[in-house]
């Protein structure tokens, strides 16, 4: 015979007033409805619907839930995130971003995290960053490094132009837009 676990509990207007006292303690104590289920042994859809009166929002129970055992970048940043705003006590915008200052995004200590905008975070991480030789080869350092700066869409670009492929693209674009004698 297959050994098996406590018996829980099916109905829960059949459960008693005591357990029932008890598993509201448990749940405003902190408890999930799934811990009190397995502690009481009873289902957890039937301590929910006893402790629905006092049911927490989906913010507090986020807060009880258990932390993310993952290290993917994608949940360690949902993770960071919600903890500056638990922290700030207040939601982040689309354009705040949360930056970890080791550099390990798997470090989710609040001393290690700050806020930045998203163009703050972009400079941040692009600081010198900035091609070595263009396409063709020609190193982008020295006289041969030409910084243009122009917008899109009414944001500042800021681009690194080889001198030496320039020329010769206006050189050839001369050639190729002047009209040509005795056709």
């Amino acid at each position: 015979m297959i050994p098996q676990g406590p018996k829980r509990i099916r109905r829960w207007s059949v459960i008693p007033k005591p357990l029932q006292d008890e598993a509201i303690t448990l749940y405003s104590q902190g408890l999930s409805s799934r811990q009190v289920a397995k502690k009481l042994t009873l289902k957890s859809s039937s301590v929910s619907r006893i402790c629905r009166e006092i049911s927490r929002d989906k913010v507090a129970s986020m807060l009880l839930a258990k932390p993310s055992r993952s290290s993917h970048w994608r949940t360690c940043r949902q993770v960071s995130r919600r903890k500056v705003e638990r922290a700030l006590g207040r939601k982040l915008s689309r354009l705040e971003h949360v930056h970890h200052k080791n550099g390990d995004y798997t470090d989710k200590d609040l001393p290690n995290l700050e806020v930045l905008t998203a163009l703050q975070h972009m400079r941040l991480h692009n600081q010198g960053r900035h091609k070595a030789y263009c396409k063709h080869g020609h190193p982008l350092k020295g006289d041969n490094l030409f910084i243009r700066h122009r917008t899109k869409r009414g944001n500042p670009i800021v681009e690194y132009v080889c001198r030496e492929c320039s020329r010769r693209h206006q050189r050839e674009s001369y050639y190729r837009d002047s009209p040509r004698k005795g056709m």
